[in-house]
This record gives structure tokens, C-alpha cells and sequence, in this order.
């Protein structure tokens, strides 16, 4: 389980929170069942000013905090993952929101073929293919709502150098197979 705080202030003030949990089960040797969860909520106020009466000066009445919320990302994830050596296969199911980012709701599922490519006592290198499908429903627009197939690409390193330490970086690709119409046109499979 993790938390976080943060706090700035200036012309703008804000207010990061953070939480994310994480709890696994090998029910044998062999498989693996893990489920997190994250949120982040940052809300902040901004102080902009306009000469109303247009002398040049700036009076405090002239002066207008504006408060919205830049962040409210939340997310889980539900993966099985069956071992066999080096290599596993792994299925899992996501949902989450973000609606300052414009996404109202998304959730999906992935399949695919996982990989240790070098492993050792403090340290892991995995690499894993699959495909992924994902639902999204934006707060405006149009589509108000999306489906996309993806092929996805995965690189993950994770290291634990002392029982208190752990640490990891990851990149993933995800590449559309879907056309899609955009406000500029058509985009092919792969474009967006």
C-alpha cells in the first residue's frame, strides 16, 4: 500500500493526493492471482487577473481565483498469470476514469505471452506480447464512445536490491488495429 502528498503554491496552488494497494495469491506454485488499485486526485486554483475598468492598474477586486480538479484518475486491474519455467501466459481485466482527462469510464481486457528474459536473485527483466481491447467513454465529443483491439508490447524491470527497496521502469506499446474517423480525417490501423 502506498500514499502520497504533495502541495505547491505561488501564482497557482494545488493539492496532489495519491493511494495505490496491491494484494497477490499463488495458489500453487505455478499461479498467480494479483489485484491493484490506484487514484490520484489533484485539485488547484489558479489566480488570474483582468483590468476591468482599463486604467492600467490591477485592483484586488480585478483579481479571480479559478478552482478546478486537474486529476481524478482511478484505476484496478485483476491478472492471472499460470508459469511454466521462464514463461507464463497471463489474462487480465482493467477498469478506470479520469474526467478532467476526458475519459469518463474505460475497461478492457488483455491476453498474452509473458517472458523472463534475465532473472536473478535481486533482479527481473520480463518481456511480454499480447492483445488488449479496451472501452472508453469520453466526457464530450464525438464518438462520445471508443472501441479499440490493440496489439501490445511490453518491457518491464523490476529490482529489489534489499528487503526494504524495490524498484522498477517499464515502456509498453500499444498499436491500434482500428480505422478511425478523427476531426481530420481517417486514421488507419496503426496510425493512432
Amino acid at each position: 500500500v502506498t500514499a502520497g502528498f504533495g502541495m505547491t503554491t505561488g501564482n497557482a496552488q494545488s493539492v496532489n493526493l495519491s493511494g495505490a494497494g496491491m494484494v497477490s495469491h499463488r495458489f500453487t506454485p505455478d499461479d498467480l492471482l494479483a489485484f491493484d488499485a490506484s487514484v490520484a486526485f489533484q485539485p488547484s486554483t489558479l489566480q488570474t487577473a483582468t483590468d476591468v475598468n482599463g486604467d492600467g492598474v490591477i485592483t484586488p477586486d480585478e483579481v479571480v481565483s479559478i478552482t478546478q480538479s486537474v486529476s481524478e484518475a482511478w484505476g484496478t486491474r485483476l491478472r492471472y498469470d499460470h508459469f511454466f519455467g521462464l514463461n507464463a501466459i497471463y489474462a487480465l481485466a482493467f477498469a478506470g476514469g479520469d474526467v478532467p482527462a476526458g475519459k469518463q469510464f474505460l475497461a478492457g481486457v488483455q491476453a498474452g505471452y509473458s517472458r523472463a528474459l534475465y532473472k536473478t536473485a535481486t533482479s527481473e527483466l520480463v518481456g511480454e506480447l499480447g492483445i488488449d481491447y479496451t472501452y472508453q467513454r469520453y466526457v464530450v465529443g464525438d464518438p462520445s464512445s471508443l472501441n479499440i483491439a490493440a496489439v501490445r508490447a511490453y518491457l518491464g524491470y523490476l529490482g529489489n536490491p534489499t528487503s526494504d527497496l524495490s524498484y522498477n521502469a517499464s515502456i509498453e506499446y500499444l498499436g491500434n488495429m482500428n480505422e478511425e474517423s478523427t476531426p481530420t480525417g481517417r486514421v488507419g490501423a496503426f496510425g493512432d
